[in-house]
């Protein structure tokens, strides 16, 4: 079965974005998009699905192109049928639409699902073409490197450049895991050919803080962070700028269980 984005879609603006950057992705790696929307009961299905063929339609109509698209309606748990849903339609990348600080929880919820799959976040749309300059945030964990597999994937189809933002703790041995997951990333970047830059950032600072100051430094089109990375980061945003820029950036949520060498990668 052909491999394809799923999209988890609730008829919202932000499922509408969302719809439109899986599009621009879909466009450059040639697979097709499958929405996904969950009702509650059985008789609600042919409505809804008869609503969301014509949103498919009217998509397809605008673009004008030759990305297929395909609506599905299920009943169930929300989060249980996105994931079963994506299993059957061999997804490889899910594209959702977030609400913001506010749904946080419910958002992790879906995404520490896919096990197997990485999530786009998105609220809004942007004007910037996605998986141009992406920032990787890493940290003392080793789980981290689970972000390469998927730059790596990526760069067979986009033409990327990584921005690694490492942070300087008071303590050596924090330091000595940082060096040791830095190396590890420049060794796979160097070996895959991908252009990158290291950027350091001071642990003094808040590290969230220092993260939005370098994707708008760098003028990053998307962040990549570990899921279980991204409420705690989240949550510390403070300043009215980073909270904009929050609203503005495409993340690549990545599970730690991630193998897309195991996977075959976005073939």
């Amino acid at each position: 079965m052909e491999k394809c984005i799923v999209v988890p879609y609730d008829f919202s603006e932000p499922a509408k974005n969302a719809l439109t950057k899986a599009h621009e992705i879909a466009k450059h790696i040639k697979k097709p998009i499958v929405l996904i929307h969950i009702v509650k009961s059985d008789n609600e299905i042919e409505a809804k699905q008869s609503q969301f063929d014509s949103v498919a339609s009217e998509f397809l109509k605008e673009k004008d192109d030759n990305i297929k698209i395909k609506a599905v309606v299920k009943k169930g748990s929300l989060f249980k049928k996105i994931y079963e849903t994506a299993q059957e339609h061999n997804a490889y990348l899910a594209v959702m639409g977030t609400h913001g600080k506010n749904t946080i929880k419910k958002a992790m919820k879906v995404v520490g699902k896919f096990v197997k799959i990485a999530f786009l976040l998105v609220q809004y749309p942007g004007d910037k073409p996605i998986f141009n300059k992406i920032l990787l945030p890493l940290d003392t964990n080793k789980k981290t490197r689970a972000n390469l597999n998927w730059i790596k994937s990526l760069s067979y189809h986009f033409d990327l450049k990584v921005f690694l933002l490492y942070p300087v703790y008071k303590s050596d041995a924090k330091n000595s895991l940082v060096k040791r997951n830095l190396s590890f990333s420049e060794k796979i970047l160097d070996h895959e050919l991908i252009d990158y830059e290291i950027i350091r950032a001071n642990i003094d600072n808040n590290y969230t803080h220092e993260i939005f100051n370098k994707i708008r430094e760098n003028e990053i089109d998307t962040l990549t962070l570990m899921s279980t990375n991204y409420k705690r980061y989240i949550k510390q945003l403070k300043r009215e700028e980073d909270l904009d820029q929050y609203k503005k950036i495409p993340i690549l949520c990545v599970n730690p269980r991630i193998d897309l060498e195991k996977l075959g990668g976005l073939t």
